[in-house]
């Protein structure tokens, strides 16, 4: 993990000088490389007959290649200014994180939030698993498998909603804490100061302001998934 961290600080910085010139090289490299693709097929073609099928294969596939490179230059210079505002999108991120270090410890103590929670419910969704009538397996009668009566289905059902409502609510704050760092960061940019982004603003304003509607939205998201893991389970019974 952390050299995953160390490696994508080193590329944001790279980005940040020579987001620019690294983008379009690129760009161009792939558009010479299709028409060379394109190019070296036409020329090997000739190798064949022109009744043979490979000849169709080569002169075809060159006929391919270089309406993809058309494609793909027709594609860039319509979508040029998106481009563009890509690239400097690139750039203005590598610019709060580098002005804004401490947020990279966010996502990390979140995902062992998320790990510590997972923990703990795998642990109680045992008991809750085991509550039931221990019987012989029709296929394998050495093993025993455990047959639930509704109440208990129900409550597991509640412990997987709980799982899930938990998890995205861990989420949320993750992702909202974040938000807020970056927005006090963007606002309080400009030519005179480099921004003044602060987690802790992040983290006061999730746990003062915003926890309810952290809470319902995850709700709403746990809503969704369980629905789709009951549809799924059915869909397989059937």
């Amino acid at each position: 993990m952390l050299a995953a961290a160390v490696m994508g600080f080193v590329y944001m910085l790279i980005i940040r000088i020579l987001g620019g010139p690294i983008i379009y090289i690129s760009i161009l490299l792939i558009i010479l490389g299709l028409a060379y693709g394109g190019y070296y097929c036409y020329n090997y073609s000739a190798n064949y007959e022109e009744t043979d099928n490979m000849y169709k294969a080569y002169l075809y596939g060159s006929y391919f290649v270089f309406g993809l490179d058309a494609c793909l230059i027709l594609c860039i210079c319509c979508y040029r200014n998106a481009l563009r505002l890509a690239i400097s999108i690139f750039q203005v991120t590598a610019d709060f994180i580098s002005n804004t270090m401490r947020v990279l410890f966010v996502p990390p103590i979140f995902f062992v939030l998320v790990i510590v929670w997972f923990i703990v419910w795998t642990y109680s969704a045992a008991w809750v698993f085991s509550v039931g009538e221990p019987v012989p397996r029709e296929d394998y009668p050495f093993l025993t498998e455990i047959i639930w009566t509704d109440e208990t289905r129900y409550v597991f059902l509640y412990h997987l909603f709980g799982f899930l409502w938990i998890n995205a609510f861990l989420i949320g704050l993750c992702q909202f804490t974040l938000a807020v760092t970056c927005c006090t960061w963007y606002f309080t940019c400009n030519s005179d100061t480099k921004g003044s982004g602060s987690v802790s603003t992040g983290f006061y304003w999730t746990f003062r302001y915003h926890l309810g509607s952290i809470a319902f939205g995850s709700f709403i998201i746990a809503v969704v998934q369980l629905i789709r893991i009951i549809f799924e389970y059915y869909k397989k019974q059937i």
